[in-house]
Parts: C-alpha cells; structure tokens; sequence
C-alpha cells in the first residue's frame, strides 16, 4: 500500500518564504550538486498566531529533522538533506532544527488511465491517484514523474509518520491498479 504525502494546507497558520533558496531544483529526483550553492540556505517564517511550526512544508521541501529522522529510521534511504536557517520574521531568532530535503527518485507508475487526471504542462494533475506499486523498485519514498509535486510513500513510512505525532502531515491512501 502507497500513500500520497502532502501538508496540511487548510490548516496551516505560519507562512514561509525564500531568502536564499536552493537554485536547483529539488522535485526533478537527482542529487543536488552542494557545491555549486551556497549553503545555509535561509527561509523566514511569519505566523502570527504563533502555533507550532508544521514538521512538514510540501511546497518548499522543508521538514523538520524530526521527521526526516523518522523516515529513515522506516527505511527510507534516498533523502538528501541541506541545510537550513530558519528565522522567525518578527524576533529574527533563528532556528536549525529543519532542512530541505531532496528526495532522490523520480517514479514513472501513475496509471493515468484508471486515475482522475487533468493535464497540466508536461505533466497531470491528479485529483484522484492510481499507481502500479510493480514500477515502484522497492523505493520507500519517491517522486511521482507524472506530477513532479506529489510525494508518494510506502505504507511502512505511513506507518511511522502517523506513530510519531507529526503536525501538519496529510497522508493519502492510493489505490493500485489492475
């Protein structure tokens, strides 16, 4: 079983922004070359509620350490961390206990025609995600090729995600086609 890992835009209260971000990009699935950036990379953050950080930033790649910890302690072998300096806009306190992660893996297994897709650049949109788990390669983590943005997970780091009290994670359960 693979799920579809995503944050929780609906409920998410802190607004996050580049100051110097990564140049290359980090949803084509290959390793980041660190020496041609420049390193720690900067985000400021702005909540005015001041809730708890989410652990996980789906459209800036940024999780908490925490969780990267847990998704390789279930096994997920291709995350390349970098690191980062996160600064609370208002104080401008500083933070290190988050980084970009580069999911090293991009998987062509979207079975579009059994999905719900609308077509989007060079690639879909996916409302409702179909997937043929026998293209996967054993990969616990990885890109989806036919949409650069989605994360998919094997159940294995579902499992670890929901057991270790993640904030602001949204878990998606796929199905698999025929």
């Amino acid at each position: 079983m693979y799920y579809r890992l995503d944050c929780d835009e609906v409920s998410m209260t802190a607004f996050i922004r580049a100051e110097k971000g990564c140049h290359q990009s980090l949803v084509r699935g290959i390793v980041i070359d660190v020496h041609k950036e420049e390193q720690p990379y900067r985000y400021v953050y702005t909540d005015r509620t001041k809730s708890p950080l989410f652990d996980y930033y789906s459209g800036d790649c940024l999780m908490s350490k925490r969780l990267v910890e847990g998704l390789e302690s279930s096994g997920a072998d291709n995350l390349q961390r970098l690191d980062v300096e996160l600064a609370d806009s208002g104080t401008r306190e500083t933070r290190s206990d988050y980084c970009l992660v580069n999911i090293v893996g991009l998987v062509e297994c979207a079975k579009v025609e059994e999905s719900d897709a609308l077509p989007l650049g060079g690639g879909f949109y996916f409302r409702n995600l179909v997937i043929d788990p026998r293209k996967v390669r054993d990969l616990l983590v990885f890109r989806l090729a036919e949409s650069l943005i989605d994360v998919i997970v094997h159940e294995r780091v579902a499992k670890a995600i929901q057991e270790g009290d993640f904030r602001g994670i949204v878990l998606e359960p796929l199905e698999e086609g025929r």
